[in-house]
């Protein structure tokens, strides 16, 4: 997703927990989204699906607004260094996040 779509959807996480990963989700279509995940596209439709619909529900035990503001984060941060031009360019830079421990 390009920089100003994850600004837009971290914006949305901040405020509306979920409602940001559930429109992020749809970004998988487009044409400009550089997808290189092994899993089919469908596939990560649905399971950001599912995760922003569990953010949103998960909001009131605190969790939910938690996990949807490291979300916002992690959105940005990829965005960010997705331009770089190969994925074995990516890989030391995407060890650096997070998540990289899931």
């Amino acid at each position: 997703m390009n920089i100003s779509t994850a600004v837009f959807c971290s914006m949305l996480n901040v405020v509306i927990p979920g409602l940001g990963t559930i429109i992020s989700a749809f970004t998988v279509w487009d044409s400009q989204t550089c997808y290189e995940s092994e899993s089919s596209p469908t596939a990560v439709f649905c399971l950001n699906i599912l995760a922003g619909i569990l953010q949103l529900l998960l909001t009131p035990l605190i969790v939910g607004y938690l996990w949807s503001v490291f979300w916002a984060i992690l959105f940005i941060q990829l965005s960010r260094k997705w331009y770089i031009s190969t994925l074995n360019e990516r890989t030391p830079v995407l060890d650096r996040f997070p998540c990289s421990c899931i």
